[in-house]
């Protein structure tokens, strides 16, 4: 149940069996252009505090290229955001993460935490189809 949170320390976010960096706001010039994973996140503030959950995982060769407000899911974050603010967080470990390194492990991720913006028939696929029907 609690796989889709993610825990932190001052300096560090988990999620799954991988450390990513502490959370930044989205969007960002501070990314680097490094390959590795990314994770788009939301604060939730709930009975156990504020937690942050993942809505989206990804991976890219080049995270400054592909981590920005022109990424396709990007409208997709923010409503599943819901108005609160969007956070980033990177996976960018030393000597790993070929490209087929880097998918299975975002594939991993996607499977073991499914964030709602990576799972096909999410709420806001369905309202989408709805509406497609509808005009």
């Amino acid at each position: 149940m609690f796989d889709s949170l993610a825990t932190s320390t001052p300096s560090s976010i988990t999620l799954g069996d991988r450390v990513f960096t502490q959370p930044m706001r989205f969007p960002s010039m501070l990314i680097p252009p490094l390959p590795g994973l990314y994770a788009i996140l939301v604060k939730d503030n709930g009975l156990f505090g504020s937690l942050m959950r993942p809505v989206y995982i990804g991976e890219s060769e080049d995270l400054k290229k592909r981590l920005t407000v022109a990424h396709e899911k990007c409208d997709d974050w923010k409503r599943e955001a819901a108005g609160r603010e969007l956070y980033y967080a990177l996976h960018t470990p030393v000597g790993m993460l070929n490209d087929q390194q880097r998918r299975d492990a975002e594939h991993e991720l996607i499977d073991r935490l499914q964030p709602p913006c990576n799972i096909k028939g999410s709420f806001w696929d369905e309202v989408g189809s709805i509406f497609s029907k509808q005009f």
